[in-house]
Formats: C-alpha cells, structure tokens, sequence
C-alpha cells in the first residue's frame, strides 16, 4: 500500500509532467518559475502529511489530488495538443449520407 508520501510524490510528479507538457507544445522551453507555485503547495502539503498524523496525511493527499486538477484544468487549451503529439493526427470522420443512415 502506498504511503501519503509516496501518494503526494506521484501527485507532484503528475503535475510537473502536465506543466512540462503545456510549456513545450506551446513551443516554449519550461522555465523554473513554471514550477514554483506547484512545488511549493506539494511541499506544505508534505509538511502537513508529516505533522498532522493520519488525518492529517489523509487531507494532504486529498488536497494534492484537487491541485493535480487544478493544474491539469488550468493548461486545458494544450490538452488536445498533447494527444495529437503522442498519438498523431487522427483520421476524419467518414460522412454517412442520408440514404446510408435510413438502411442502417
């Protein structure tokens, strides 16, 4: 079973991977000030994880997952991007005429 830590380490590394994508399909390299706000709300909700006991450790990991997607909601407009970069460009649609869809 994973730890809060490990759960909030995973959380974090998500985040970074979303805002490292956002910044380079926009055709930006990253710069560190991207990450700062992200690092520093995982590294107090760290802090609380172990400090605060269990339900401290159960709030961390709940907020963390909020700011995941928080952080994923915020880069939305790069999302399609990101897809086409991994998985190409995807094919249209075939049309289905009037005639097709009456026999179907």
């Amino acid at each position: 079973m994973a730890t809060p830590r490990k759960k909030l380490l995973a959380e974090m590394t998500a985040a970074a991977t979303i805002l490292t994508l956002g910044e380079v399909s926009l055709g930006e390299v990253p710069r560190p000030r991207v990450y700062v706000a992200a690092f520093a709300v995982y590294l107090a909700l760290a802090f609380v994880a172990d400090v605060g006991g269990a339900d401290g450790a159960r709030f961390a990991v709940t907020f963390g997952g909020l700011t995941l997607i928080g952080v994923a909601l915020s880069r939305l407009e790069v999302w399609p991007k990101v897809v086409e970069a991994i998985g190409g460009a995807s094919a249209p649609l075939p049309e289905v005429t009037e005639t097709e869809a009456e026999g179907a």
